[in-house]
């Protein structure tokens, strides 16, 4: 929700309770940035602004208060005189108030007004005095209150005294900067030069320390325990408190959101290991995103990791600013390359200048775009430019953008990506690359992205790496050579990595010492003998102590649904356009075209581009398959540009200095997405040598070009105006027989020419003026309702859809990273790209956890005959490659598709089932791992259950929602909080949720036990002389006064608490590692 969202009247009168209760509680609720100015300093006026704050301190919001002091003679001219005047009314009035915090027994009052100083200590709330100058008092009385979008001013007349927003009647005036944004400006304008001290009639000063150890000496010895409760706890709010920073409680603590177990699971193996260094690639829609976040998160708060770099493609840069903050309380700064600056959540900036963007100048944690950081042109990566000081962490999102991959020539090539980070991993102590498609089209790009984050030496070379995964694939023993390899290979990864060997079976443990056990003493025959004699038992174990498995989290849909996840069923549907025989003979000439004579212009002006000409020809062949809009708009682009060149060379001009800025290969980018044009380096181009140039072969190429463009432009004029976009025409027809069964559809295309030639078939049939839609394509967001057109944001996009208002959404590949759209059904792939990963981008968009329906509709529109049944044969190829090198990978392609492109079956089916079971075996025993002993359902639900439990005997029921998931509670000061025990909702209860600031009932049992850094760690029970040490959860049970056993007593280390050690990677970087974290080191009491 949003301010936007509440029910906001622009005026209020009656008792000030009500007004509390229904304007300025549920505002604060909503808001992360609140402004007050208020008359009085007294403990009556601390008091009324202390209501509410409690849910701005949870989201860590932050706050400025003015507080109103006498005014100060008309004699004190001079500013000192008056400051000094100021300081000392401030003191007497504070001596004032500490008598009346010291009068204070309602212990819910005392915390209100401690939630004042917390709030301080936290950087979080900053607090000055105003007085006025000469005679009358300071008087003013405004509320400015923000969320991330939107904000609202108040003024009125409660004075907050011990009635004010309480028993007296009041009046409020709202304003909305979404209905009156020039009086809310007023309004922020004149706070802003009081707070800055320009306002010319007041001096103002700031109290904020003074304020707070004001009212921490008040307090005295109630504000500790009022705040943590770590000595003796009195009672389960201080429990609670306590709970709620262990470690082993991180998970339900509050400080994230309620991720789903398999995302519990990815954080801990990420953090289990030293530096921490790793992979998460969950497929699509399984949220790997806030797996990120929550080990970032962690890293910062427990293990003193403070510069932090994130990078991200530029179209969910703001997504992931926004999603930090609001799920994870992360004020993270994005970088602007226009103004030179960084911007926080709220608008505050950091201006950067000249300077390099990762230097000094760059705040704690930052975000920028990806393509920005690694350069363009000419223009160096920003790490190896001067004044970069690099992060603690580096964080890679979309991180298939650093691969190593195959040219159309054959050689390897890196992205620039790639060669940025190459030259400074080993410098940076912590990396995580977050991608679902490590491997675009080849095992050799997910090897590349492993050694970046740090390969054992034998590993790094690319044909042990082959082998490993050519021994792994089949079920039958490796010849000697290759299970010696394997025996070298095993030992290196032990040696080098230091694995946790718990996750291996008793009889693959003896397997592998056995190996380690003759390492010196034996030769390559006996290791491979080793190995081939218990293969059956070695070869699972090899697997589970890959580099690839111990360096990458994954988890998959097969393996969760073994666990008790349910996921749609994909219905993967062929619509093959028949009766297209002109079509497909036009696109036989388009293929010859683009085979002969397509480029032979460049050729004649690069003779050194060969690999970028033969890139654009492959993307080139993609784009025109697309439709034949999209062929069209190609060749017209191309013939205007051939054409331009022609006239140059009509009028003979002799000097060709300019043409490299106006044709050529950079000049076809506009027919390429910005991605594929990784792999290209135009450097050079811009130029060419006129001394060298063969006018007469420029001119014979020229002339072939413009002959066969003339033509196809003919021939694909003549079949648009005969029958129309025969694909175009078959996608809208689809969507429109889904749409009357009232089915949320998504149609994708890659290219905007193709989502334009949908838009108009679209409109043509009449179907716009039915149907509200949206267009999504990166650079456009739009939202079209009864022929209006409203821009909008992709979030706008995803809450019409799910909101029903609208039914269909027109996509092009930009959609398919970050908008997450599974209140749609159906998916229409009008074209595909031509790998398995940009494919599931798509699919994920829908078929991914948050789908209500059990199945989902993906139809794929081709021709069989045509271009695309390459495409086709080349996915099902590199989606066989992508199964065997990281792990299962989704079925993307229907069986008649697939049927009909590959006609040689699998030779060594048996082999990738054995080697997909294994791997989903590993995930789902790590999975049950985090189950309770006493149940089938994982710890932190143990303890959210607990904790709805805890509620219902509490506090009042006001009602349920979402048939009874969510549960509506109602606060002793009126409020309404909507909690629920399941995963993965905004309304997921935690140990730091609203009603644990009321509740206050004591037991002398529980001791609370810290480490050696004095935290607290665990709790114990008092058994006569004796401490029973207990399981996290089981203090949940206690304060339900469930009588606990054997099973609740904690054996060892908890389950839920990462373990630094299972993993050694102090070997991937060249750079002074901080000691390895020890999260497990009880202190007994």
């Amino acid at each position: 929700m949003g301010l936007k969202e509440i029910n906001i009247q622009l005026s209020y009168a009656g008792r000030g309770e009500l007004i509390l209760k229904d304007f300025l509680l549920p505002a604060i609720g909503e808001s992360v940035h609140y402004d007050r100015v208020t008359s009085f300093y007294t403990v009556e006026s601390l008091l009324a602004i202390s209501q509410g704050i409690e849910a701005l301190y949870q989201k860590q919001g932050r706050m400025r208060l003015i507080i109103g002091i006498h005014s100060v003679p008309a004699e004190f001219v001079e500013a000192s005189l008056r400051r000094e005047y100021l300081t000392k009314q401030i003191a007497s009035v504070r001596e004032e108030v500490k008598k009346g915090i010291n009068s204070i027994s309602d212990s819910l009052k005392k915390k209100r007004l401690a939630t004042i100083a917390w709030m301080v200590e936290d950087q979080l709330l900053e607090i000055k005095a105003a007085a006025v100058n000469g005679d009358g008092i300071f008087h003013p009385k405004t509320l400015i209150l923000s969320d991330d979008k939107d904000t609202l001013v108040a003024v009125g007349s409660p004075n907050e005294t011990g009635s004010g927003l309480g028993g007296n009647f009041e009046q409020l005036m709202v304003a909305t900067s979404w209905l009156a944004r020039d009086a809310v400006k007023t309004q922020q304008d004149f706070f802003e030069t009081l707070w800055n001290n320009k306002h010319e009639e007041a001096d103002v000063l700031d109290i904020t320390e003074d304020t707070a150890e004001m009212i921490k000496e008040a307090l005295g010895k109630d504000y500790a325990s009022l705040k943590s409760g770590v000595e003796v706890c009195h009672g389960s709010a201080e429990i609670l408190s306590a709970a709620s920073k262990m470690l082993a409680n991180y998970f339900v603590s509050g400080d994230i959101p309620a991720l789903y177990m398999h995302q519990e699971r990815a954080v801990i193996d990420a953090l289990s290991r030293w530096p921490v260094r790793v992979l998460f690639s969950d497929e699509v829609g399984l949220g790997k995103t806030f797996e990120v976040a929550a080990t970032m998160n962690f890293l910062v708060k427990y293990c003193g990791i403070k510069r932090v770099v994130i990078l991200t493609p530029k179209s969910v840069l703001k997504q992931w600013q926004d999603e930090l903050f609001e799920h994870f309380h992360i004020n993270a700064y994005l970088y602007n390359s226009s103004s030179k600056a960084y911007y926080d959540c709220f608008g505050k900036s950091i201006g950067i200048g000249t300077d390099n963007p990762l230097g000094k100048r760059a705040p704690g944690i930052v975000l920028m775009s990806a393509q920005f950081a690694r350069g363009s042109g000419k223009n160096k990566d920003l790490f190896s430019q001067p004044g970069c000081v690099l992060p603690d962490l580096l964080i890679l999102d979309e991180a298939h953008s650093a691969r190593i991959s195959k040219s159309i020539a054959g050689t390897s090539q890196k992205t620039r990506m790639y060669s940025m980070l190459e030259s400074v991993v080993r410098k940076i102590p912590h990396l995580i690359l977050a991608t679902a498609t490590p491997m675009q089209k080849e095992a050799s790009e997910y090897h590349a992205i492993l050694k970046l984050l740090g390969l054992p030496k034998i590993w790094q070379k690319p044909r042990n790496y082959t082998t490993s995964l050519k021994v792994i694939a089949i079920a039958e023993t490796p010849d000697i050579s290759d299970a010696a390899s394997v025996a070298k290979l095993l030992l290196s990864t032990i040696s080098s990595m230091k694995p946790d060997m718990s996750r291996l079976t008793k009889e693959e443990t003896i397997a592998v010492e056995k190996i380690v056990d003759i390492k010196d003493t034996a030769d390559q025959y006996e290791l491979g003998k080793m190995v081939q004699n218990n293969w059956n038992i070695l070869r699972p174990a090899f697997i589970k102590l890959h580099p690839a498995h111990l360096l990458t989290v994954r988890n998959t849909r097969r393996a969760l649904s073994n666990v008790g996840y349910k996921f749609p069923t994909r219905n993967l549907i062929e619509e093959s356009v028949t009766d297209s025989e002109r079509v497909q003979l036009f696109y036989i000439k388009l293929d010859q075209y683009l085979t002969n004579d397509c480029f032979q212009v460049e050729q004649v002006l690069y003779p050194d581009q060969f690999r970028s000409i033969g890139f654009v020809r492959v993307s080139y062949q993609q784009r025109m398959a697309s439709s034949l809009l999209s062929c069209k708009k190609s060749l017209e682009r191309r013939y205007e540009k051939i054409t331009k060149l022609k006239d140059k060379l009509d009028e003979h001009l002799k000097k060709f200095s300019t043409l490299g800025q106006s044709f050529g290969i950079l000049s076809s980018s506009d027919d390429i997405e910005l991605d594929d044009l990784l792999n290209i380096d135009f450097e050079g181009t811009d130029e060419i040598d006129c001394g060298d140039l063969d006018v007469v072969a420029l001119r014979r190429s020229v002339g072939i070009e413009t002959t066969a463009l003339s033509s196809l432009l003919k021939e694909v004029d003549t079949l648009l105006k005969a029958s129309g976009d025969l694909k175009i025409v078959r996608s809208i027809q689809i969507a429109l027989r889904c749409l009357e069964k009232d089915d949320k559809v998504l149609l994708f295309s890659r290219y905007t020419d193709t989502v334009d030639a949908l838009l108009h078939e679209f409109a043509r049939i009449g179907a716009n003026s039915k149907y509200a839609y949206g267009i999504y394509t990166g650079d456009k967001s739009i939202i079209v309702e009864n022929g209006t057109e409203t821009l909008c944001s992709k979030t706008e996009i995803k809450k019409f859809l799910f909101s029903g208002r609208m039914k269909v959404v027109f996509c092009s590949d930009a959609a398919s990273e970050g908008l997450n759209l599974q209140a749609a059904r159906v998916l229409i792939n009008v074209d595909v790209p031509w790998t398995p990963a940009r494919l599931e981008q798509r699919i994920g968009r829908i078929a991914r956890l948050g789908q209500v329906s059990e199945k989902v509709d993906v139809y794929n529109v081709w021709y069989p005959n045509s271009i695309e049944a390459r495409m086709y044969h080349r996915i099902q190829r590199r989606l066989e490659e992508t199964n065997l090198a990281i792990g299962e990978f989704p079925e993307i392609v229907a069986t008649e598709i697939r049927d009909a492109v590959i006609e040689d079956k699998d030779e060594d089916a048996t082999g990738i089932a054995e080697l997909k079971e294994i791997r989903n075996s590993v995930q789902r025993r790590a999975l049950e791992e985090l189950w309770s002993q006493t149940s089938a359902v994982t710890v932190t639900r143990r303890m959210r259950e607990n904790l709805i439990s805890l509620c219902n005997n509490i506090f009042p029921v006001r009602g349920k929602l979402l048939d009874g998931i969510i549960v509506q509670y109602e606060m002793p000061d009126g409020t309404i909080v909507d909690l629920t025990a399941k995963d993965g909702m905004q309304e997921s209860i935690s140990l730091t949720s609203i009603p644990w600031k009321f509740i206050d009932f004591t037991d002398s049992r529980i001791e609370i036990l810290q480490d050696e850094h004095g935290k607290d760690i665990a709790f114990a029970i008092k058994d006569g002389g004796n401490q029973i040490l207990i399981k996290h959860e089981s203090i949940t049970e206690f304060l339900l006064d469930k009588e606990l056993s054997t099973s609740d007593e904690l054996q060892g280390r908890p389950i839920m608490l990462p373990n630094s050690k299972n993993l050694d990677l102090s070997y991937s970087v060249d750079t002074e590692l901080e000691k390895c974290p020890e999260f497990w080191a009880l202190r007994r009491m």
